[in-house]
């Protein structure tokens, strides 16, 4: 019975996906509630990004480009001034992350923390580079310093957890 095989396959693999956009969604809500999360100074956490890297890293480029989709949807929709830009940078990392691991790189911790790393700088400073620079004016520098560099920091200290779960989630566990 090949198409009872391919069904379970199939179930397992949509089972793992909702648990990933569950985590998805989770992670959303953490990182805009300032409630919900601790945020010792105002320097806000960017957590969806090191979260779309593990998932581009391990579901590979077309369910990490669909998963920094809908992760970018959702910051978009909430999000005042962004027109589009979490939707379209956060595609992008999913899917470069993904596509990096399928050809050049392994998937470890280590190159987790350095595309996160990558990815979280480039993503603040081209979002500070948008939106801010232009208003911010003369204090632009101090902006990007004390709020903008300071969340790069502050988001790299969750990449490893990231890692644990969708790791954990995708996981095939040998019977």
């Amino acid at each position: 019975m090949e198409s009872g095989t391919f069904y379970n396959e199939n179930k397992a693999n949509q089972l793992r996906r909702i648990k990933l956009a569950v985590v998805v969604f989770v992670t959303f809500l953490l990182q805009n509630n300032s409630s919900l999360f601790i945020r010792p100074t105002d320097v806000p956490v960017m957590l969806l990004v090191p979260l779309i890297v593990c998932i581009g890293m391990f579901e590979r480029e077309k369910w990490g480009m669909f998963f920094g989709l809908f992760a970018g949807i959702l910051v978009d929709a909430f999000s005042a001034e962004s027109l589009c830009f979490h939707s379209i940078a956060l595609t992008c990392i999913g899917f470069l992350s993904g596509l990096l691991i399928t050809g050049i790189f392994r998937n470890n911790l280590k190159t987790c923390l350095l595309f996160s790393s990558v990815s979280i700088f480039v993503y603040n400073t081209v979002y500070f580079l948008l939106y801010y620079v232009s208003a911010a004016g003369i204090e632009a520098d101090y902006i990007y310093i004390n709020i903008y560099f300071a969340s790069v920091i502050y988001t790299f200290l969750f990449v490893g957890v990231f890692y644990v779960i969708v790791r954990a989630i995708c996981s095939k566990k040998k019977d």
